[in-house]
């Protein structure tokens, strides 16, 4: 299934099952949130799920669906969502170094983004290795995930699942919709 803009379309509940089982978790903190569309399908796995999102309008329609704006005294989560937005911050790598902080010793990261990074779609990069990454605009699929790993997820944290889907980006100032293939990794804290 493909997505345009950030409708839910990474997880199924028969999927999310086969990662968690019948345990439910007690906090999820899902960072760029963005309407709710994706988190909303954590709701049976989790107990508490906050947000993080820069938008006011999605702000507010995340609270009217129930879920606690995320303030810096909690932690220890059992689930974090990184999805589609470590290609857009500035520094990868210290936002997943942050995190993880705030992720429970067994707890579970996943983290989505399209590849390969394109310097134009990941706007406002400031870490070096990052900006490189999003040069190598003739590495495959295959290498530009596998880079990824190795730089940022190898030596932090485990890798379970992987899985490879259609992303389609609308861009409107151009007048096309640009195709790239997102990458899932669903991890868990070492």
């Amino acid at each position: 299934m493909a997505l345009l803009g950030y409708d839910s379309y990474l997880f199924e509940e028969g999927y999310l099952r086969s990662i968690f089982g019948d345990k439910k978790r007690k906090k999820l903190l899902d960072i760029g949130a963005w309407s709710g569309s994706i988190t909303k399908i954590f709701q049976p796995f989790v107990d508490t799920i906050f947000y993080l999102e820069s938008s006011y309008f999605f702000r507010r329609k995340l609270k009217k669906m129930g879920f606690s704006e995320y303030k810096k005294r909690e932690n220890d989560f059992d689930i974090i969502l990184m999805l589609n937005l470590l290609d857009r911050c500035g520094d990868a790598e210290k936002m997943i170094d942050a995190q993880l902080k705030n992720l429970k010793e067994d707890g579970t990261m996943i983290i989505s983004m399209p590849f390969p990074i394109n310097a134009r779609h990941g706007h406002g990069i400031q870490n070096a290795r990052q900006k490189a990454l999003s040069q190598k605009q003739n590495m495959s699929f295959e290498k530009s995930v596998s880079l990824f790993y190795q730089t940022y997820l190898k030596s932090k944290i485990e890798l379970i699942s992987f899985s490879r889907m259609p992303y389609l980006i609308s861009n409107p100032e151009m007048g096309k919709i640009s195709i790239f293939d997102n990458a899932v990794f669903v991890c868990q804290k070492k």
